[in-house]
């Protein structure tokens, strides 16, 4: 199993962390100047405690971005590229996560992985959603935005505003709780 690996990305980050298997230990490393620098162990049990996002997003920048940005921020941070991937991801895994889902996606966008999560209760009730859009005028289609409303799921606009994204993610993660 893939625990997480946030690849570097094209964003000003200095300081790229990853979690990735070595046999039986989780590593934290921290990319330096392009070389990698073992930071240290991490503990099963430390990574359990650890707060889970998914990123569901086709654009990959987008998921580095936020993979880094939320990584530094102490998440446990796994990307997937569209909205099939991402079901699967959430109804294998057993743990909670808070699930940042672009809106407009080909093939199956993020209302159709709302609607599908929402027809499974207890994967709804796992994990957390916020949407994601790039959509001009800053608004979504109405009967998405009854659904959103019905059921309290955020709405974050790209480009992100980090003071925003950070509190929805952290106000979602304490819905969970």
């Amino acid at each position: 199993m893939r625990i997480a690996h946030n690849k570097p990305c094209n964003f000003p980050r200095h300081c790229v962390s990853y979690h990735h298997v070595s046999g039986e230990t989780l590593c934290r490393i921290a990319l330096h100047g392009g070389s990698r620098v073992k930071v240290g162990p991490v503990s099963r049990k430390a990574m359990a405690a650890m707060k889970h996002v998914l990123v569901i997003d086709d654009d990959v920048q987008t998921r580095q971005y936020l993979a880094a940005l939320l990584s530094d921020e102490g998440y446990s941070v796994q990307e997937v590229g569209d909205g099939h991937e991402g079901l699967a991801f959430l109804r294998e895994t057993p743990d909670s996560y808070v699930v940042l889902l672009d809106y407009l996606m080909p093939n199956f966008n993020g209302f159709d992985v709302l609607r599908t999560a929402y027809s499974a209760p207890a994967m709804f009730q796992r994990h957390s959603f916020i949407i994601m859009t790039s959509m001009a005028g800053r608004i979504v289609p109405g009967e998405l935005a009854v659904f959103m409303t019905r059921l309290d799921i955020p709405l974050l606009h790209k480009p992100f505003d980090v003071d925003e994204l950070l509190q929805a993610v952290d106000d979602s993660w304490q819905r969970l709780v």
